[in-house]
């Protein structure tokens, strides 16, 4: 056996249900409404405007710094998951302000 079948294998008894069908990729918004909502994005990113309510302005921050780590719940344990500021922190930005053009 492979690698990847002796690693699903050992995995199955895991797995309790059918695999669940992903959605189709496509963009809530039709031409028109794209083109603006992207006009609007980078008119907001080159102004530096970060959105607040969501975490990502420095006196939202506990302790005063950008969380390096998050806690999820994976089964039934916790895990705690990096989150290198150079990474998640570009990327929470772009996510606020797109939501909040939404």
């Amino acid at each position: 056996d492979s690698l990847d079948e002796l690693i699903a294998d050992d995995q199955q008894h895991n797995i309790r249900h059918e695999p669940t069908a992903v959605p189709a990729e496509t963009c809530p918004f039709n031409t028109e409404a794209q083109s603006v909502f992207m006009d609007a994005l980078h008119d907001v990113i080159e102004a530096g405007i970060i959105p607040e309510y969501f975490g990502l302005q420095e006196d939202e921050w506990e302790g005063g710094s950008y969380p390096d780590s998050e806690l999820i719940k994976v089964g039934r344990k916790v895990v705690r998951i990096g989150l290198p500021f150079n990474v998640w922190y570009p990327r929470a930005v772009l996510w606020g302000i797109a939501l909040c053009l939404m």
